[in-house]
């Protein structure tokens, strides 16, 4: 199915999932560089609803847009973070106006030279705005004391969305909020509650001062998360440590305890499950606390990303990310 909306052609793609293989599909499609990726929860299933066409240079034709929603800010998946009004050229300008994004984005005409322009001598767009618009994001987040109590799901068609708190949501992954976050966002359409135990949302204002504008984009940045996990790095694991790691999922075991240093590092007692297990966590789908009572052979506790709480003292605190051991489960 096509869509000429706002001068561009895009594709359809349209694939219905059990809650199992939700989130390694939806990161395909993130990395298959999709756009206005929107779910659709229909009871143990989801409709996944997405958009391919966006590529190709970015030319100035003068253009404003505008997103209308309840959040603070939008981020999406050509990493543009939305607050108010920004410029964006003609490309983005017709993608806003796509069915994907229908009745949250508001685009100002263009400039009739500039769109003339177009065929013959186009203005080149200056994109590098992230850094800035971060910024200015994290400066306008509203504080706000009350504690994560209600799992939800945003749906999209952003794959991030941040509250006016700094609650930051990526698209399809459920994360506890504040009981006031979910009630006004609810109420406007914008989240689903869901029945899954999930992990605290992280914060934006939080993760900016830990990272910087860097933890918008890519995977990669250890504990920083808000991101989709990499689920190809379960590719190549070991069959032992396979084992070991369905074993923890089966009994419902809260973490996996392993005692050796990652062979990368060095260290007394290298063992080989130590490097696949960072491997894991560096993509996203694990979290690791290594115990400062470890002595020279350290003890490092792995949990599924989200899991481990209370870091601080000499023991963590778990909590349950069910999404995400579905889909662990069903690869493994």
């Amino acid at each position: 199915m096509g869509s000429d909306a706002g001068g561009g052609h895009y594709t359809e793609v349209t694939e219905r999932v059990g809650l199992e293989r939700l989130l390694p599909v939806l990161a395909g499609m993130e990395d298959e560089d999709l756009f206005g990726i929107t779910l659709t929860w229909l009871g143990d299933r989801v409709e996944i609803r997405a958009w391919r066409g966006k590529a190709g240079p970015c030319y100035d034709t003068g253009r404003e847009a505008e997103y209308l929603g309840p959040f603070l800010a939008v981020v999406d998946d050509d990493n543009h973070l939305v607050a108010g009004r920004i410029r964006v050229c003609e490309k983005t300008a017709r993608i806003y106006q796509s069915e994907a994004y229908r009745g949250l984005m508001r685009v100002t005409p263009p400039d009739p030279e500039l769109l003339a322009r177009l065929e013959t001598d186009p203005v080149p767009f200056d994109c590098d705005t992230l850094a800035d618009d971060a910024a200015r994001v994290a400066s306008e987040v509203e504080e706000s004391d009350g504690p994560p109590a209600r799992p939800v799901v945003y749906p999209g068609p952003f794959r991030y969305a941040v509250a006016r708190d700094g609650t930051l949501l990526h698209r399809g992954i459920p994360a506890s909020v504040p009981e006031a976050v979910a009630d006004e966002l609810e109420s406007a359409g914008r989240v689903v509650g869901v029945g899954l135990r999930a992990p605290p949302a992280r914060r934006f204002q939080d993760l900016y001062a830990r990272y910087g504008p860097l933890f918008l984009v890519g995977r990669g940045a250890g504990e920083a998360p808000a991101r989709m996990p990499d689920f190809r790095a379960i590719e190549g694991l070991s069959d032992p440590l396979r084992t070991r790691l369905r074993r923890m999922l089966d009994r419902d075991d809260s973490y996996l305890m392993v005692q050796g240093t990652d062979p990368a590092d060095g260290g007394c007692c290298p063992l080989p499950q130590v490097g696949e297990l960072n491997r894991l966590v560096r993509a996203g789908l694990l979290d690791s606390w290594v115990s400062p009572m470890s002595g020279e052979c350290p003890v490092t506790v792995y949990a599924p990303a989200g899991e481990i709480e209370h870091r601080s003292g000499p023991m963590p605190a778990f909590g349950r990310n069910e999404l995400l051991r579905m889909a662990l489960a069903a690869l493994l």
